[in-house]
């Protein structure tokens, strides 16, 4: 066991290191952390899990980007680790921000969204790195939008959902496969966990309701490569702690309950495999055996058996 900030000589990073996401193949791994050869502050990494070596993300050819520490949580990587995506900004000075992604391979960072003084976030990225989806935030006047930039076709990103007075939930994901993208509304028009389908250009709103007649609210959710199966943190609208994980056949509409999770209503740290058959949750409850340390725990569970 390597620490991701310990480079191929041994270099240590002399500040935090977080906010881990690793490519689909498991050879890549995006992290934040700080340079020790450099008088930059937090920066954003990228770590060949084989080779050993670590790149700078916001090096390359132009301007220096630093990434927008502040706001993202992770910084997602395509399915073979080539590209990576995220938000920040040119120099140390600028408040001018955008959606960059980073080519590994050849060492250049792109700018794929407008450049605006709101802030981008909640990024993510197709497995082939072809689409990016984000989210742009204007406190003045109060603004959410939804976009989707598909990185094979010259042009800008065409807006999914948003406007003003519009919220958006904490994150939005793009399946792998880049047709459908899950993400939370909260608005006077519509409120709830939506699920739109890239080709058909259409929006379908996800309703948990249990056998026994309860509604769950769903705050949050993870979808797999083909878009076929999800997982969905939940809240019974009756009774704000009774927090539930629930996988969602979205071919047949079927929804199982998994587990009373005590799933943390600000980040649940919510993911499914790109396959379909796991799914990874954060949670303060005790759900195994001899789980004393009464703090919040990650947890992996099969989900396959409930499909059976």
């Amino acid at each position: 066991m390597i620490p991701l900030g310990d480079n191929s000589k041994g270099a240590q990073g002399n500040y935090y290191s977080g906010y881990v996401y690793i490519s689909g193949n498991g050879k890549y791994a995006s992290f934040m952390s700080q340079d020790p050869t450099t008088s930059l502050s937090i920066d954003l990494f990228v770590r060949d899990l084989e080779g050993g070596s670590i790149q700078l993300a916001g090096g390359g050819n132009g301007t220096p980007v630093m990434p927008a520490t502040f706001i993202s949580r992770k910084f997602p990587l395509s399915y073979d680790g080539r590209y990576l995506v995220f938000e920040g900004y040119e120099g140390f000075e600028s408040a001018t921000r955008g959606v960059y992604v980073r080519d590994i391979f050849a060492q250049t960072t792109t700018l794929v969204s407008g450049e605006d003084k709101g802030y981008f976030n909640r990024t993510s990225i197709s497995a082939d790195g072809r689409f990016v989806s984000y989210v742009y935030n204007n406190n003045s006047p109060h603004t959410n939008t939804l976009y989707l930039r598909d990185l094979d076709i010259k042009g800008s990103a065409v807006m999914v959902y948003g406007g003003k007075d519009v919220d958006l939930g904490q994150h939005q994901q793009i399946s792998g496969n880049g047709r459908y993208i899950v993400f939370h509304i909260d608005d006077k028009q519509n409120d709830g966990l939506f699920v739109y389908d890239v080709k058909e250009g259409s929006m379908e709103k996800i309703d948990i309701v249990t056998e026994d007649g309860k509604k769950y609210d769903c705050w949050d959710a993870s979808i797999d490569h083909e878009g076929r199966f999800m997982a969905l943190a939940c809240m019974d609208m009756g009774d704000t702690f009774n927090e539930r994980l629930f996988v969602r056949d979205n071919k047949s509409g079927k929804a199982k309950s998994i587990i009373a999770t005590g799933l943390s209503c600000c980040d649940p740290g919510l993911a499914i495999s790109s396959d379909g058959k796991f799914v990874v949750f954060q949670s303060d409850n005790s759900l195994v055996e001899n789980d004393n340390n009464k703090y919040e725990d990650i947890y992996v569970i099969g989900i396959q058996q409930f499909f059976e």
